[in-house]
């Protein structure tokens, strides 16, 4: 009986009190907005196609076309040996593009749009994987940010290193998580495309090396 009535200076004769309800609690996870990553993707590689396609032609994409006039594997090889600082796996991901779509703006940079759309997408899996409290504003910075968008609408093999880079950070961050050998030969794969893409990509592995002598202490999990 006083678990039904409630005598309070409130309610003198003991009625009945009211049931509480329930609040209308939304958590954080309810009210947070979480944007379709396709659509996100979408736009970007419009922005990009746009950026490719107005910017004109620099010097050094000019240059590279001329070596694909070769004509031929043998020619295109011969001037890739003979070129400064070769690195040339992102010429021969290149070829295919040029002679398919000719020697245009979007022949040149239609592999540097692919493979920034790609970084990006990577990039957020990162934020997201070390749960980062903002991972599509810092998404949105990475691809909005001037130097990559310059490089994105580039003809040159930079965006190709820069997503073998971050696939290569993807990698290591499971590695580091759970040590496998299947692993261990990605990451290795990776970063080797990535120094044959790029010659100083070689420096963020020996960074990973540094984070695992600072902050592992335990010899086993390095």
């Amino acid at each position: 009986m006083l678990s039904y009535y409630t005598l309070t200076p409130a309610n003198p004769r003991g009625r009945a009190a009211p049931e509480p309800r329930a609040p209308r609690a939304r958590t954080k996870a309810a009210r947070r907005f979480v944007p379709d990553v396709r659509v996100l993707l979408g736009v970007y590689a419009v922005l990009l196609l746009a950026g490719a396609l107005v910017v004109p032609l620099r010097i050094g994409e000019i240059l590279q076309l001329i070596a694909y006039t070769k004509g031929s594997i043998a020619g295109f090889l011969g001037w890739a040996v003979q070129a400064p600082g070769s690195a040339p796996l992102s010429w021969f991901v290149q070829v295919p593009f040029v002679w398919a779509l000719g020697h245009s703006r979007l022949g040149a940079r239609l592999d540097s749009l692919v493979f920034a759309v790609a970084a990006v997408y990577l990039f957020l899996r990162l934020a997201l994987h070390m749960r980062l409290r903002r991972p599509y504003l810092a998404a949105a910075v990475f691809a909005l940010a001037p130097a990559h968008y310059e490089l994105a609408t580039d003809g040159h093999g930079n965006e190709q290193a820069l997503f073998l880079l971050l696939l290569a950070t993807w990698c290591f961050l499971r590695l580091a998580e759970a040590p496998s050998t299947k692993l261990s030969l990605y990451y290795g794969g990776a970063l080797t495309l990535c120094i044959y893409t790029e010659r100083l990509a070689y420096l963020p592995a020996l960074g990973y090396l540094l984070f695992l002598f600072v902050f592992v202490n335990r010899a086993h999990e390095r």
